[in-house]
């Protein structure tokens, strides 16, 4: 026999309503018990007997599980009267007011979580006793070295107050030309804010940090902020691993019930198998919940032009005889007019002036944005939804801005931009954040109330770095970084066209 307990206490768990929402019900004889009428909301009940609210039956479960994507920007916590929470992201058909996560993501990590009432089962798995494995996908500035992987591999004194347990890390690939490296990590202890301070003491920036599993629990193919219930498989392996003989043991992704519950090994892990999962569509009010300002990438992202500088750096380097490399434009994306000048003075022993320099190109590509530069598929009539609702919208780009204002014109919607700031206002081009935190000023708008539109890894970097949401938006001309591209951005669309209002 089940414990007996109140009836308002229960429904109250459950998330029926209030305390006095629930009595005021039980008053008005909505609330049934086996087919009898309760009006005594004190009644102690027995929680399997069959419970039914204006006819409707309600299931009594004594201790909930489920599996979140936590999304950036959402709080690992229970409640909290400003911020949204985890628990906040469960429905109503399955929230109840016990429900808590169990351990904690930082605010701008994501990834899975796992959402319970059973307490007992998070205080022994969190127990540092436990040694619960934990993977990581981050993303790194700078490219990784060997040496610096066996120095986490082994275990090191990360400051004065924090020595970092031996960890299994691995490299997943490289971006030498974004200085980027995308790494896989299976920390063995939660401490604060310990894969960021692993690698700020290796001398890397984490740039993204998304948790792919907990002790083997994976929440890869689901949505950012959609969750689901455990499996009773899955919760049978998560109460076996507080068993008294995994105490002290490294409870890893390699063990054998691991890979019985569906997740790879460390070892065996690869971007594939990370992947995120994106709609093919989304909503226009999720995505600007919370949003005051939408600023823009131009070109690749709100015009279809990138296709224009890859032959005009070719013409150009021909007049000086030189034969334009293949990966040039790759080496040259995020750059500002003034930083690409110089890397071609360095890199082609080109004796003329930057300025000279990008009057030429300028003038080469002036005719293109006046005649041939089109806005991608349904940006126009996304700002002029975004107008109608009260969203700033500015540009930052790292083009010149008189091209940038000509394509505009010539599209018909230079009216829908509120401010137009590009690389050479700032000290330095993409992935630097500079450019985008200039526009949210000039737009009086705080980083955190921004979304970015961007094509490229280093302006979805730098939009990061700016403390602002990102969306990635599909271009032929970076198609081989979709994988990157997808992995850094809070939202994914192929165009303007996959947002439903």
């Amino acid at each position: 026999m089940e414990k007996l307990v109140r009836l308002d206490k229960l429904l109250a768990e459950m998330s029926i309503g209030t305390r006095s929402e629930i009595r005021a019900m039980v008053k008005k004889g909505r609330v049934s018990v086996n087919g009898e009428v309760l009006k005594d909301f004190s009644k102690k009940i027995d929680p399997s007997l069959d419970i039914s609210i204006d006819g409707k039956s309600v299931v009594y479960e004594e201790l909930s599980y489920y599996l979140l994507n936590k999304p950036a920007g959402v709080l690992s916590a229970a409640m909290d009267k400003k911020a949204v929470t985890v628990v906040d992201l469960i429905d109503d058909e399955n929230k109840r007011s016990d429900l808590f996560p169990m351990g904690r993501l930082d605010k701008d990590t994501e990834g899975t979580l796992v959402i319970t009432n059973d307490g007992e089962l998070s205080h022994a798995l969190l127990s540092p006793k436990k040694h619960i494995g934990k993977i990581y996908s981050v993303l790194v500035s700078g490219i990784v070295k060997d040496e610096e992987l066996l120095k986490i591999k082994s275990g090191f004194k990360i400051d004065d107050d924090i020595v970092s347990l031996p960890a299994n890390v691995r490299i997943l690939k490289t971006y030498p030309y974004s200085d980027v490296s995308w790494c896989l990590i299976e920390l063995f202890e939660g401490k604060f804010h310990e894969v960021k301070k692993i690698f700020a003491a290796i001398g890397h920036e984490v740039v993204h940090l998304r948790r792919y599993s907990f002790a083997g629990i994976s929440g890869t193919g689901l949505k950012t902020g959609e969750f689901r219930r455990l499996s009773d498989e899955e919760i049978g392996y998560l109460k076996s691993l507080n068993d008294e003989k995994t105490s002290g043991e490294k409870v890893s992704a390699e063990k054998e019930n691991n890979i019985k519950i569906g997740t790879k090994a460390f070892s065996d892990l690869n971007i594939e198998d990370l992947g995120k999962s994106f709609s093919d569509t989304i909503s226009y009010d999720d995505l600007l919940k919370g949003i005051k300002a939408v600023i823009f990438d131009f070109d690749g992202t709100l015009a279809d032009s990138m296709w224009i500088w890859p032959s005009i750096d070719e013409d150009y380097l021909k007049k000086f005889g030189i034969e334009c490399p293949e990966t040039l434009h790759t080496e040259l994306e995020g750059k500002s007019p003034i930083e690409c000048a110089k890397y071609f003075q360095e890199k082609f022993n080109i004796n003329e002036s930057e300025e000279a320099m990008m009057d030429a190109w300028n003038e080469m590509a002036a005719y293109n944005y006046e005649h041939k530069v089109f806005l991608k598929p349904g940006i126009e009539s996304f700002l002029k939804k975004l107008k109608e609702n009260g969203i700033k919208i500015g540009i930052g780009s790292s083009n010149f801005k008189e091209l940038v204002v000509s394509a505009l014109k010539n599209n018909g919607v230079l009216e829908y931009i509120d401010s137009i700031h590009v690389s050479s206002e700032v000290a330095a081009g993409k992935p630097a954040p500079d450019i985008y935190k200039l526009t949210a000023e000039d737009l009086g708008v705080k980083p955190g109330e921004c979304l970015v539109f961007e094509d490229i890894v280093q302006g979805l970097l730098a939009g990061k770095r700016a403390g602002m949401k990102t969306v990635a938006v599909f271009d032929e001309c970076s198609s081989e970084k979709q994988e990157l591209n997808k992995e850094m951005c809070d939202y994914y669309i192929f165009d303007a066209t996959s947002i439903i209002y």
